[in-house]
C-alpha cells in the first residue's frame, strides 16, 4: 500500500437532500482533514479556548507596561442668579458665570517586584465673571490657573507579588490549551485516517473478492466443458459448483 495511493483514495459521502433524491459527493483524504479541522465541533471548541486564554495571557502581560492616560475636559460655561434684597426697594440679581477648561496627566511604571512609581498632574483654568445690578451692571472678571503634580511610590512588602503570579499562571493556561488544542487535531487527523485506511482495507477486499469469484466462474466453466467431453466425473463437477 503506498503513501500516494492512500492520499488520493476517496470516499463517497451520501448527502440526503429530500427522501427520493439523494447527491454524491467525492472528497480526497486531504480535503476530509481539511474539513474535519476547521468544521468539526471539537475542534472549533478547543480552538475558541485557545484564543481566550491567549487573550487573557496577553491582557495580564500589559499589566506590566508603562501606562499613559491623559484626557481633557473642555470649556464649559455655568452660569446663576442671586438675588440681592435692598432695604426699602426691591431686590436686584446679580449674574454670576465661569468657564472652566483642563486636563489631567497620569503616567504609571510597574516594576517587576509588582509595586509602581505613579506620577500624576491636573491642570485648569477658570475664568469668573459677575455682573452687579447694584453696582449699574458694572462687570467684574478674575482669571485662575490651578496646577497640582503628584509622585508617588508603591511596593507592596511580605506578600506574594500578585501581578507576576498572574501573569505566570495565565501563561501556564494559555500553553496547557495550546498543547491540548494540537493534541485534539492530532487525534481528529488520526481518526480521519484510520477511517480512510478501513475504507481502502474493504474496497481490496471487494476486489479481491471479485477476483475470486471470477476465477471460481472460469473454473466451473471449464469443469463444466470437460463433464460434456467425459473427462470429468459428475460429481467432481458438483465440487466446482460448490466451491467459491
Amino acid at each position: 500500500m503506498t503513501k500516494k495511493r492512500v492520499k488520493w483514495l476517496t470516499v463517497l459521502l451520501i448527502i440526503c437532500s429530500n427522501a427520493v433524491n439523494s447527491q454524491i459527493r467525492t472528497i480526497s483524504y486531504d480535503e476530509a482533514i481539511r474539513i474535519a479541522l476547521g468544521e468539526s465541533y471539537t475542534a472549533k471548541y478547543y480552538r475558541e479556548d485557545m484564543e481566550a486564554t491567549r487573550f487573557s495571557y496577553l491582557f495580564t502581560k500589559a499589566n506590566f507596561k508603562p501606562l499613559l492616560d491623559f484626557d481633557l475636559f473642555m470649556p464649559s460655561w455655568n452660569e446663576g442668579l442671586s438675588t440681592i434684597y435692598q432695604a426699602g426697594g426691591l431686590p436686584v440679581y446679580n449674574s454670576t458665570g465661569s468657564l472652566t477648561a483642563g486636563g489631567n496627566l497620569n503616567f504609571r511604571y510597574v516594576l517587576p517586584t509588582g509595586g509602581y512609581f505613579a506620577f500624576s498632574s491636573k491642570m485648569y483654568w477658570e475664568n469668573y465673571r459677575t455682573t452687579l445690578s447694584e453696582m449699574d451692571n458694572r462687570v467684574m472678571k478674575r482669571d485662575q490657573v490651578y496646577s497640582r503634580f503628584a509622585l508617588s511610590f508603591d511596593q507592596p512588602v511580605f506578600t506574594a507579588n500578585v501581578l507576576k503570579e498572574n501573569m505566570k499562571a495565565a501563561e501556564l493556561r494559555y500553553r496547557w490549551s495550546t498543547c491540548y488544542f494540537t493534541r485534539t487535531q492530532m487525534d481528529i487527523i488520526y481518526n480521519v485516517t484510520a477511517n480512510f485506511y478501513q475504507v481502502y482495507r474493504l474496497d481490496y477486499e471487494h476486489r479481491i473478492n471479485q477476483e475470486r469469484l471470477k476465477n471460481s466462474q472460469e473454473a466451473l466453466r471449464i469443469s463444466k466443458l470437460k463433464q460434456e467431453t467425459g473427462s470429468l466425473a459428475e460429481g467432481d463437477l458438483l465440487i466446482a459448483e460448490v466451491n467459491p
